[in-house]
């Protein structure tokens, strides 16, 4: 969650119009190493339209993430994300 400011701030900057805000349910999808770092990160649902680069922002900001170390076993995490536009 303490990451979730830096999502938040992607996703409200100023768009080139108005129509372009990626407003919508997001579903998330990462996996979580025993070591804690995030291995993998896919987006399972978006709302229509959204731009490519968009998409790639929050997957790249997905995979930087870290998590306490879990012991031997893989942690697979499905995280849904509401996004109201300006």
């Amino acid at each position: 969650r303490a990451r979730m400011p830096v999502l938040r701030a992607g996703l409200t900057a100023p768009a080139s119009e108005p129509t372009d805000y990626p407003t919508g349910r997001y579903v998330l999808q990462f996996v979580i190493a025993p070591d804690g770092a995030v291995t993998a990160a896919t987006m399972q649902s978006q709302p229509e339209g959204v731009p490519e680069a968009v998409t790639q922002c929050l997957l790249s900001e997905v995979r930087g993430w870290r998590f306490a170390a879990v012991g031997d076993s893989v942690t697979v995490v499905r995280y849904p994300l509401s996004v109201r536009g300006g």
